[in-house]
Parts: C-alpha cells; structure tokens; sequence
C-alpha cells in the first residue's frame, strides 16, 4: 500500500549550493538545528551509590582538566567548546600519555582525599529521591572550585606549567563551598522529614537557584567583571558546570538526526515558516504503508567496513510525532547504554577496591529487557513534542549509529530513488523564474529514466475551506520523445 507525505522545502535549499533536488537528497538535522529547544528533551535524573556518583565527579575531573589544560597551551582568548571535551566516556583513552594519566591519577588522589569531597559523595549518595538538572548543576558549582584547585595542584606539581601555590584563603573558600552542597542536601532532609515536599517544588527550588547564577554571569560581564573576550578562561570559570550537565546526557544514547515530513500541506502557517513566507516549495513524496506505518527507501550510511562508512539502500521506517508534555523518565546511572561494556564495568559501576554498583543491577539482571526499555525511551525522546506543535501532523525519519560518527554534515545527507519523489507543490508566491528552474532539474530527471507521470501543483487559498490547497498543473506533463526529438511534450509551461 502506498501513500503521501510532504516535505517543504526553502528555494536556495533545493537550487542553490546544496542543490538537493538534482542531488536528490535528504538532510538528517541534529536536534540543535530544529526550531523547538525541547527536541530530545527527556526528564533525566541522577540517583546511585557512592560508586557512581564517585564515578561521575572523577569524569567531570577528566572534562575540567581537558578545559585547564587547552586554557594553559592555547591562551584565554583562544575559543574553547564542548567538542574538544571527552565529554562521551572515551575509556581507556581519558588520558593521551602515560605522564597525563599520572596527572589524572593525582587530580583524583588530591580530590577524593579531602574529608569534605568524601563527605559530599556520602551525601549525593544517602539524597532520598531523584536529582535533576538544576540540583546536580549547583552541587557541580559548589565542587568546582576545589576540583579546578586539585588539578592547578597536579599540573603544578608535574612541572609542566607555572602556575602559583594556591593560598590558605582560596583552599578554604573551595572547601567551604563542598560543605555548602553537603548542607544543602542535609537541610533538604530535614525538610521532607517535617513536611512532605513535591519533587517537582524541589526542582523549581533549584532552577531559581540556577537562574540566579546566570543573573550574576550576565551582570558581571555587563559591568566588566568578567572579559568577554577571554573566552577560553570563562569557559572554565563561568558556567562550566551547567554546561556539563547538559553534555553529559550524550553518554546515554547515540547521537541523532532527523528529517520532518508532514501529513498534509494545506497550513498556510506551515507554508509561511517552513514554506518560506510560501514563496519555497513543498515535495510530495510517495511512501510504503504496512500496518499503518510510512516507509522510505534511502540510500544512507548503514554500516562499515575497513575503508570506513559504508552506503546501502535501506528502506528506512517513519516515526509519527506525539505531541504531549509527557517526557520519558531515565535514570541516567542506569541508563548509559551508549558506552562500551568494557568501559561501564571499568569507569562507571566499579569503585577503588573492584566493588560493584547496584546501578547495573538492571543490566546484569536481564540484559534483553533493559535493552528494550533502552531503547523504547530512546524513540520515546525522539519522537515527543509539546502540544503547541500539533498542527505540524509531523513524521519523522531518524537516523543514529552506535558505529559510524555522523556528525559531519555529509554523512547525514541520504538519497531517495526518484521513483518516489511523486510531485513539486509550488506555494502562492513562488516566482515564476523558479518555477522553470525546477521544472528543468525534473526535466532532466524524466528524460534520463523516461518517467512520464511527475506531477507539478499549484498552492492557492481555497475560500470555502478556509485552508491551503492545491490543485495538479494537469498540462505539465512530459511526453517520451520521438525517435531523435528532444523537445519536451506540449506545453513546456503553460501560463
């Protein structure tokens, strides 16, 4: 069974540099690129043993060092960003020398030494109920400073940097802001032992907590406490803690890409954002149904081999968007599926002395089941929006790979077969001179393959349906040409 659905698309897309309809492509955009900020949103929450959240202090040590030691080889205007950051767990390869894991290993020795980080772990540890974003960014804020003191202490003492011995009022003033995490949480039990406290009052707590912070960054630069063009030195003082918070979900699931398709064309707001003010284009394209889901064959990255990515047909499954303001709950101790076995076992649910975190009770209890529920969350949070966006009726293709990096631009760029490209709806405002450019690409694209059936379609504003609509431009048709003719069938263009 056969169906449709629509893609619009902007002119200088299609025509211009990236000539997507001569190429006959289709571009898989990250989240980022998406117009709505909640794409991928889910409700992540942190709550473990002392084994893990010991685990995750010594990975945001790892992050933090990375941004010292960039600071201290590139300078502090030299732009420093989250891709420079081992923020997705490369294991074995935390430290590219033997004499940098020796720094890692005195960063952590210094760190986890001091009574009042133990003290800390103990408390994120014994937190009776979930930690957010908000909470988990403010204990990272509060541990900051004395983790950036522990590793100024490992560079220093490695002689590879001359930096100052910190003094006893900076040591103190760190150390007082770990007491003041531990306090919080602390206060936080007394709290809920008193009177029971909704956790989501907890996380608004929190966020105002967190927007106080970004209130004091934006007024420190505005009153040029803070130098904006020293980037790279912002970026480890000034808010790197909740920018971890946010990168640091990427261990979770592989990273992914999406292109949107639509059930219908007839919103004239769709035509005005994505239709180019309906000056652009919409494709319609003919898809495969079974059991009341689209389907459409790509030809993309699926898989590799000993040259690198490898590129095949596959007939690649539509996902319907939800709209709701539901969003899936993941435990995120329990949920990092996108590290290696070797690198979980190691980094993650092991302590000092070989002991095992009840985090991966789940996976080691039922490796089969926690897969699925895994995965059911990963389509559940690529597939959510909320309800202000259900006039979009959107379908999505999403791509992802546990073994290629799809993050270059080209490697998510796939192809259709033409067959499936059924038909150009042209919006109300598409100029004319556009028009024939693409009528001459598809054109082209008849003549090679001797296809006779492309559609063209007219937009226009329907007064009794108070809606878009668009009707076949039925004398636009190509004709196969007779024996050493060339011309296309009448009329070319009929005004």
């Amino acid at each position: 069974m056969h169906s449709h659905l629509y893609r619009f698309r902007p002119v200088q897309t299609l025509l211009g540099k990236r000539e997507e309809l001569r190429r006959q492509e289709i571009y898989f955009a990250s989240p980022h690129q998406l117009n709505d900020p909640m794409e991928g949103f889910s409700d992540v929450f942190w709550q473990g043993d002392a084994i893990v959240w010991s685990n995750l202090l010594r990975h945001y040590l790892v992050c933090l060092e990375r941004a010292f030691s960039l600071l201290m080889i590139l300078g502090h205007e030299h732009p420093t960003t989250w891709d420079q950051i081992p923020v997705v767990d490369p294991g074995e390869h935390r430290a590219a020398t033997p004499q940098h894991a020796a720094i890692h290993t005195a960063i952590f020795t210094r760190f986890f030494a001091d009574a009042d980080a133990q003290a800390l772990v103990a408390a994120l540890a014994a937190r009776d109920g979930p930690i957010r974003r908000h909470e988990l960014s403010l204990h990272l804020t509060c541990a900051h400073p004395f983790a950036l003191l522990a590793i100024r202490e490992a560079h220093r003492e490695s002689k590879d940097a001359g930096l100052p011995t910190p003094d006893v009022a900076e040591v103190l003033a760190a150390k007082a802001q770990l007491r003041h995490s531990a306090a919080l949480i602390a206060q936080l039990k007394a709290l809920k032992s008193a009177e029971p406290i909704d956790e989501d009052a907890i996380d608004t707590l929190f966020g105002f907590q967190r927007l106080m912070h970004e209130q004091m960054a934006l007024a420190n630069v505005h009153n040029q406490v803070i130098d904006p063009k020293k980037t790279a030195l912002n970026f480890v003082l000034q808010g790197f803690a909740e920018g971890y918070v946010d990168q640091v979900e990427r261990n979770l699931y592989p990273d992914w890409y999406a292109a949107c398709f639509m059930e219908d064309c007839s919103n004239s707001s769709i035509w005005g954002t994505y239709g180019e003010d309906h000056k652009g284009v919409c494709l319609r394209f003919r898809t495969t149904v079974h059991d009341g889901c689209h389907s459409l064959t790509l030809n993309r990255i699926h898989g590799a081999n000993a040259d690198g990515p490898t590129r095949r047909e596959v007939s690649t499954p539509f996902d319907k968007v939800v709209y709701t303001s539901e969003h899936a709950s993941i435990d995120f101790f329990a949920s990092l599926g996108r590290l290696p076995h070797p690198v979980l076992n190691k980094y993650w649910y092991s302590g000092a002395n070989g002991e095992r975190s009840s985090s991966a009770a789940a996976m080691r209890a039922s490796t089969d089941d926690w897969r699925q529920a895994y995965w059911r969350n990963f389509t559940f949070r690529t597939t959510r929006k909320l309800k202000e966006w259900r006039f979009e009726a959107e379908h999505r293709l999403v791509i992802h790979s546990q073994l290629n990096d799809l993050s270059a631009p080209e490697a998510r760029n796939a192809t259709y077969r033409f067959e499936d490209l059924d038909g150009v709806i042209f919006g109300i405002r598409t100029p004319r001179d556009v028009k024939l450019d693409i009528f001459r690409v598809i054109e082209d694209k008849c003549r090679a393959v001797g296809r006779t059936d492309f559609k063209f379609f007219q937009a226009y504003y329907s007064r009794s349906k108070g809606a878009i609509e668009h009707h076949e431009l039925g004398l636009l048709k190509f004709r196969p040409p007779d024996e050493g003719e060339t011309a296309v069938g009448p009329p070319a263009l009929a005004g």
